[in-house]
């Protein structure tokens, strides 16, 4: 995957969520999100749950932070259910463990651009 690909990707997945990239990379692993790549092979395997379902919660839809990255199996069944406290944790743990094994495995960082500088430079 090349970085254009990634970004195109990423920007695909924050639009399906009215979402702008920079929202999306916010609710993305610090260890992965300072790279297209990297970022784009999480969102791969994860869904963006809702803390708040956005069937019941539509205004929170859309709200970053109500969305955080979940196993598709978990989230999934759950359905229109409002996360426990323990889920919720259970969901972070599992993301910042997936990542940084991505963050291992690939080698694209750039630790020296900030979030907002690498979307900018894309748009």
């Amino acid at each position: 995957m090349t970085e254009d690909q990634a970004f195109d990707y990423l920007y695909d997945r924050a639009a399906r969520h009215d979402m702008t990239v920079t929202e999306l990379l916010s609710s993305t692993p610090d260890s992965v999100a300072d790279c297209f790549i990297e970022s784009a092979t999480f969102w791969e395997d994860f869904d963006m749950s809702h803390i708040y379902p956005k069937s019941l919660y539509p205004m929170l839809a859309s709200d970053p932070t109500n969305i955080l990255p979940e196993c598709k199996t978990i989230n999934r069944p759950r359905g229109a259910e409002i996360m426990t406290d323990g889920e919720i944790l259970t969901a972070n743990a599992d993301a910042e463990s997936a990542a940084r094994i991505i963050d291992m495995t690939l080698t694209y960082d750039e630790p020296s651009l900030l979030i907002d500088d690498m979307v900018l430079s894309w748009i």
